[in-house]
């Protein structure tokens, strides 16, 4: 049945927030070929977008309606309307067209119409909650067409990047089936690492019977200071329970660690088990350990400094077996199965801090990691590149500032290998070499933009040349999105970049290709680039761009394909030589080209085949065609010489030709005859 209103209201507003958002996956369609893709992206300050595609299966004039939740909510809630500022946004796309769009909303609602073909499109909106608690949630509707009725309905959040959320709380927003019908316990349990939480708040909810975009609770647990919380309920195989968690970190603690199971009333391993770190606490990873004596083991690397806490725990099911609080190690005897390590690490004030951590039994464990904490910024990015050293010797450690769109106002980076520093960090942009061991390196990489952003690159080389143990491309400050393009053939390829101005045009953008600390190509704004792949491998397509400052959002289109051939020009005369005043006829054929362009003798823009009829002329001329297509352009020429005069020269060398001919005939006369006379 619904929920009613007696029993939201136990329930905390960001909960109510999640329980809303809980239907549909965000994403757009999937990239093709080499890379085709369209993206919206948004700045921290504003609601990570929400993109959902829908397909229309006949022509018809369709409507999308756009609800805002959070403005609807009543007594004993408070309204929680989208923030006014950046404004609500709708667009619907098609590939790289934007179909039809809208701004703001009016009384909590925003309408679009658009007529459309049979196909895929994608609704796309952006925006910010609003200051008051559970404002974020939507509703999109898509209705229409012949028959008039809905094709497609969306419920989601427009809800800030994680790394804007308060470091204090985190939402669990996941789902799970069961095996068989039957009754189950479910457990809300707070792990108290390192110390009890504050309070956790549980609901489980049946996405099937929802109603309006709010569904049926199945369950509520809430746990306070530490204490465990559970019930029983009967679950059915058939159906998908969702579950949303929400906890909050107790006042000066830098993280905690909860946990959700449902196990079968009658024991076993759990249908469904998910641990949830909160704040400082990351997850590392898992592990299978065997009946014995292992060792968990902790160490601060130090780099860029020490860190102000730090503490690890390993967990099975809901149930820590090992803990280690600070620098050191403490050994154990598990039973043999699979565990999950979790770690607490809490650099100083606005620092940066990183740690090793092993687990296994001594000298040979079988997890090993290397993780860097940091109270990060707009403008700074701690990461962690990590590769496998194969071949023992030495190595060139790389660290690059593409600086692009600006330089880095910092940068740094320092490798790790068996949990200790290996040589000297970097602190500038620059190669240092270092020998390394078998087994796996990191590097740990600190870097600081100005607002405008920048981007960093790193690589690790053997020193004799080869292939790179690693290779990463980071963005710093701005909005930044990658995608990694596996190229298997080596050549020319091109990459088409364009601004689709919704909800308005970037402020500006940059678009990289990168390989390692190489920078392949790059382009200022919408366009198209061609680079070169030299070897096949991993390139980094990198997008950087600064959102205008009223929308705090943008959209674009990229894509890769292998670079046509260059043009190819074929261009003839009617005939190689004229008399002076003469004209030619010009013949021209092209290949790969879409634009042509006449100069020397002739000018002008013309087809990419044809002919015409040069003007007189007077002197030998070169005539030429430049051409241009996606591969590049080309240019031929063709000359055409002025022909020699023809005839003996005219009037005046015949009159001469016949006074030195009558000279000859007096001369012989006088020789022969004496005088000559007339």
């Amino acid at each position: 049945m619904p929920i009613m209103r007696s029993t939201l209201s136990c329930l905390p507003n960001r909960l109510i927030l999640a329980i809303l958002a809980m239907f549909g996956a965000s994403g757009a369609a999937g990239a093709q070929a080499l890379l085709d893709e369209v993206n919206t992206i948004g700045t921290a300050a504003t609601g990570v977008p929400i993109v959902q595609s829908f397909s229309i299966s006949a022509a018809g004039t369709y409507q999308v309606t756009l609800t805002d939740l959070g403005a609807a909510l009543s007594a004993p809630l408070s309204p929680a309307p989208l923030a006014t500022t950046p404004p609500v946004e709708l667009a619907v796309t098609q590939g790289s067209t934007v179909v039809a769009t809208v701004s703001g909303t009016t009384n909590g609602v925003a309408r679009l119409s658009f007529a459309a073909t049979a196909g895929t499109y994608v609704l796309r909106v952006t925006g910010a909650p609003g200051p008051n608690p559970g404002s974020g949630p939507i509703g999109l509707q898509v209705t229409g067409g012949p028959s008039s009725t809905t094709v497609f309905s969306y419920t989601g959040a427009l809800a800030l990047p994680s790394s804007s959320l308060a470091p204090t709380e985190v939402v669990l927003n996941t789902s799970f089936t069961v095996p068989a019908s039957g009754n189950y316990t479910l457990a809300l349990t707070d792990l108290q690492l390192p110390t009890a939480l504050g309070t956790l708040t549980l609901a489980l909810v049946e996405p099937s019977c929802s109603s309006n975009g709010v569904a049926t609770l199945c369950a509520v647990l809430t746990s306070s200071n530490g204490a465990a919380a559970t019930t029983s309920l009967t679950l059915d195989p058939t159906k998908t329970y969702q579950v949303f968690a929400v906890g909050q970190v107790a006042t000066g603690v830098a993280g905690g660690l909860y946990s959700v199971a449902v196990t079968a009333a009658g024991g076993g391993s759990p249908a469904f088990y998910q641990a949830v770190p909160l704040g400082a606490v990351q997850a590392l990873g898992s592990a299978t350990l065997t009946a014995s004596t292992q060792t968990l083991a902790l160490t601060d690397l130090g780099y860029p400094a020490a860190l102000a806490q730090l503490a690890a725990v390993v967990i099975q099911n809901g149930a820590a077996v090992a803990a280690q609080t600070g620098a050191g190690s403490q050994t154990f005897t598990p039973a043999a199965g699979s565990y999950q390590i979790y770690a607490l690490a809490a650099p100083a004030s606005s620092g940066a801090g990183s740690f090793g951590l092993t687990l296994g039994p001594s000298g040979s464990p079988v997890f090993s990691t290397v993780q860097v904490a940091a109270n990060g910024s707009a403008t700074q990015r701690s990461f962690l590149v990590s590769g496998n050293v194969t071949s023992p010797g030495s190595y060139e450690f790389r660290l690059a500032d593409f600086q692009i769109p600006g330089a880095l106002t910092s940068v740094g980076a320092a490798l790790v290998q068996g949990n200790a520093l290996v040589g000297t960090p970097s602190t500038a942009a620059g190669s240092v070499s270092a020998t390394l061991a078998n087994g796996a390196v990191y590097a740990i990489v600190i870097a600081k933009s100005t607002s405008s952003g920048g981007l960093v690159g790193v690589d690790l080389v053997p020193a004799a040349g080869g292939t790179p143990v690693f290779a990463a491309t980071q963005g710093v400050g701005g909005v930044f999105s990658e995608t990694t393009v596996p190229i298997t053939a080596t050549g020319s390829y091109t990459v088409n970049v364009e601004d689709l101005a919704f909800p308005a045009a970037f402020a500006n953008l940059y678009v990289v290709v990168t390989q390692g600390t190489q920078s392949i190509g790059s382009i200022f704004g919408g366009g198209s680039f061609n680079f070169d792949a030299a070897t096949a491998g991993n390139y980094i397509v990198s997008f950087l761009a600064e959102p205008s400052t009223t929308a705090e959002a943008g959209t674009y289109s990229i894509d890769i394909t292998p670079t046509p051939p260059a043009p190819t020009v074929t261009l003839t005369s009617s005939v190689p030589q004229v008399a002076n005043g003469g004209t030619v006829t010009l013949t021209w054929s092209t290949q790969n080209a879409t634009s042509c362009v006449a100069s020397g003798g002739w000018s002008g823009t013309l087809a990419t085949s044809g002919t015409q009829t040069s003007s007189a002329i007077t002197a030998a001329t070169t005539f030429t065609l430049t051409c241009s297509g996606t591969g590049g352009s080309t240019a031929e020429s063709v000359t055409v010489a002025l022909a020699p005069r023809s005839g003996g020269g005219g009037a005046l060398d015949g009159l001469l030709l016949l006074v030195l001919s009558v000279a000859v005939i007096v001369a012989l006369r006088r020789q022969w005859r004496g005088p000559v006379m007339w």
